[in-house]
């Protein structure tokens, strides 16, 4: 998304690189740092429905998963 916003703004406006080098980066930032929790949620939730990393454990005891 970001990538085609800067190839948008080059193609179609005439911006100045001062503007580029400082929106871009700072939305790039933004944007990791908006993402990182659902994404982290979504690795999590997938190991936990697979049973990876320890938590197919309590399966392995013989205890029932709520």
């Amino acid at each position: 998304m970001i990538g085609w916003g800067i190839l948008v703004s080059e193609t179609r406006f005439e911006v100045p690189l001062w503007l580029h080098l400082t929106v871009w980066p700072a939305l790039t930032v933004v944007s990791a740092l908006a993402l990182l929790q659902p994404v982290k949620g979504a690795v999590v939730g997938l190991q936990y429905a697979l049973g990876m990393h320890g938590f197919d454990a309590a399966e392995r005891r013989g205890e029932a998963r709520h």
